[in-house]
C-alpha cells in the first residue's frame, strides 16, 4: 500500500533560491522527456537527448527523476495528450484572461525526486533527502556535503511523527524502503510503500470472526468450532442510522460533504476497532458476506434504493478492513448470505437472545466453521472483474434457490417466527435488551451495543424452557 504524507515546511533563503532554480529546469525537462515518451522511443535515446539540454545538466539524478514521472504521466494517460498547466488554464491564456507570466506559474510543476532505497548516503531511501523526524526536519542535499534545512510542521495530533519514525527507521537501518519526495514553495509531499510484514501473533484455527452488514448498523460474533458445533463467544452491534439520515441539501453543499466526511471517518474507526477485536481473540480468518447487489430501482421505494445505493458500507467499510486485516496477517474470506437473518434469528437469535444483525453474524461464522463451499477469499479489497462478477453472480443464484429449499424445509411460514430485532426483544425479554457501551468518543454518533449483564442467566432459562 502506498503511503503519502503531505506537510507544509519553512526553510532558509538558499534553499528557496535551489528549489525555485531546480523546478524550472525540471518542469523543462519533464515536458520535453513526455513528448518524446509519447513518440515511442526508448530511455537510454531519451536521456542522451535530455542530458545535452541546459536544464538536463544541472543534476543527473533530477534529469533521471524527471524521465520517470513523465512515463508515469503517460502511463496514467495513455490515449490523451497532458496538458501542463491544466486545459482550462490554456483557454484562459488564449482567450488572453491570463498573462503568459500567470500561465508560466500555472506549467510550473512541483520537483520531483525518486527514491533509491540503497542510497549512498548516511540513510537510505532517497539520494537528496535525509529524515531527521526527532527534530522535524528533513535535509535537503542539492550537492554532496551541503546540507539546507526544511523544517515541517507535524501537527500534535496527528499520526505523521509515527508513520515517519518508523519509514526513517527503515531508511537507516534496512535500507529497503525507498521513498519519492515532492517539493513545491511551500509543502513537500513523500510518498513510499509500506512494507507488509506478516505478524508474528498466535491464532487459532477454529475461531473467527464473522460480519453481517448493513446500511444502518453492523453485526460482528466471535465463534469458535466444537467439535461439529460451534458456539457465539462473543457479540457486538454498531448502529449508526444518524450518518445516513438526508441533509435534504444538495450534494456539494458544505453540510452534504461534513456528513459524508463524517460517515467514512466513522466506518474506518469501526474496522480499525474490528481488526484489534480480530486480534484480541486471537481469530485465523474475519468473515464478511458476499455481496453482489447493484445499484438500481430494488422496488422497494425511495428510502431503501437510497439506504442501499449510496448508503451501503462496501467501500466506506469494506475496503479498509481488507487493507487492515492484511497489514495484521489475518485472512479476511466471504460466504453466501442467502438467509442469514431468518436462519440466524431461528437457530440463534430468540434461543440465544443475539439480536439481528448479530445473530446474522452467527449464522455466517457457523456456514464458514462447518465448510461452506462458496466461500471465497479477496485480498487487497480490489474490486473484481466485470467476467468474474457474471460468474460469481450465477453461483450466488444457485446457493440462494439452495438456501430457499432449506428454509421452506426448516420452516415453511416465515411468520411465525419474527426475525429477533433490537425492538422485538426489547418488546419480549426488556432486561435482555443489549446496553450500549462508549465508542471511540462522546461526540461519536456510532453506538455501540453488547450483551447485557443478565443475558446469560436469560439464556440459561430459555433453554430449559426449549
Amino acid at each position: 500500500m502506498v503511503r503519502t504524507v503531505k506537510l507544509s515546511y519553512t526553510t532558509v533563503p538558499q534553499a528557496v533560491e535551489i528549489i525555485a532554480l531546480w523546478r524550472k529546469a525540471q518542469s523543462v525537462i519533464i515536458r520535453s522527456a513526455y513528448n518524446r515518451v509519447r513518440e515511442g522511443r526508448k530511455d537510454r535515446v531519451i536521456l542522451d537527448l535530455l542530458r545535452a539540454m541546459p536544464q538536463g545538466k544541472l543534476d543527473s539524478w533530477l534529469t533521471l527523476s524527471a524521465l520517470k514521472r513523465a512515463r508515469a504521466l503517460h502511463r496514467a494517460n495513455p490515449g490523451r495528450t497532458v496538458v501542463f498547466g491544466g486545459k482550462h488554464n490554456l483557454q484562459l491564456r488564449a482567450q488572453g484572461r491570463i498573462t503568459a507570466r500567470e500561465w508560466k506559474a500555472k506549467r510550473l510543476l512541483p520537483l520531483y525526486f525518486e527514491g533509491h532505497a540503497k542510497s549512498y548516503g548516511e540513510q537510505g531511501g532517497n539520494h537528496r533527502f535525509v529524515l531527521d523526524i526527532e527534530h522535524s526536519t528533513i535535509w535537503f542535499y542539492p550537492r554532496a556535503k551541503v546540507a539546507l534545512p526544511l523544517q515541517i510542521k507535524l501537527g500534535k495530533k496527528s499520526n505523521y511523527r509515527e508513520l515517519l519514525d518508523a519509514l526513517q527507521f527503515r531508511c537507516t537501518w534496512h535500507r529497503d524502503v525507498p521513498f519519492t519526495v515532492s517539493l513545491t514553495a511551500t509543502h513537500i509531499s513523500i510518498s513510499w510503500d509500506e512494507k507488509v510484514e506478516p505478524l508474528k501473533r498466535k491464532t487459532n484455527s477454529d475461531r473467527v470472526m464473522a460480519l453481517d452488514l448493513n446500511p444502518n448498523r453492523i453485526g460482528a460474533a466471535v465463534l469458535e468450532r466444537e467439535g461439529e458445533a460451534c458456539k457465539p463467544l462473543n457479540w457486538s452491534i454498531y448502529d449508526y442510522p444518524e450518518l445516513n439520515r438526508k441533509a435534504k441539501r444538495a450534494s456539494d453543499h458544505p453540510d452534504s460533504i461534513h456528513q459524508r466526511d463524517k460517515r467514512v471517518y466513522e466506518l474506518s474507526c469501526i474496522a480499525k476497532e474490528v481488526t484489534n477485536l480480530a486480534v484480541h481473540f486471537q481469530c485465523s480468518v474475519v468473515i464478511t458476506e458476499h455481496l453482489n447487489i447493484q445499484s438500481q430501482d430494488h422496488g422497494k421505494g425511495r428510502s431503501f434504493n437510497r439506504a442501499v445505493n449510496n448508503q451501503w458500507t462496501r467501500k466506506g467499510f469494506v475496503l479498509p478492513l481488507v487493507r487492515r486485516l492484511e497489514a495484521a496477517g489475518l485472512r479476511h474470506m466471504e460466504v453466501n448470505p442467502a438467509y442469514s437473518s431468518k436462519l440466524g434469528s431461528l437457530l440463534w437469535g430468540w434461543p440465544l437472545l443475539i439480536p439481528d444483525p448479530a445473530c446474522a453474524a452467527v449464522e455466517l461464522g457457523r456456514r464458514f466453521l462447518q465448510g461452506d463451499p462458496k466461500s471465497s477469499e479477496r485480498t487487497n479489497g480490489g474490486n473484481r472483474r466485470k467476467e468474474e462478477r457474471q460468474a460469481q453472480a450465477s453461483q450466488d443464484a444457485e446457493a440462494r434457490a439452495e438456501w430457499k429449499r432449506v428454509w421452506n424445509q426448516l420452516h415453511p411460514k416465515s411468520g411465525d417466527t419474527p426475525r429477533c430485532t433490537l425492538l422485538a426483544l426489547r418488546q419480549r425479554f426488556p432486561a435482555a435488551c443489549p446496553s450500549s457501551s462508549p465508542f471511540k468518543a462522546p461526540q461519536s454518533l456510532v453506538s455501540r451495543l453488547e450483551p447485557a449483564w443478565i443475558t446469560s442467566d436469560l439464556r440459561t432459562h430459555m433453554r430449559k424452557d426449549l
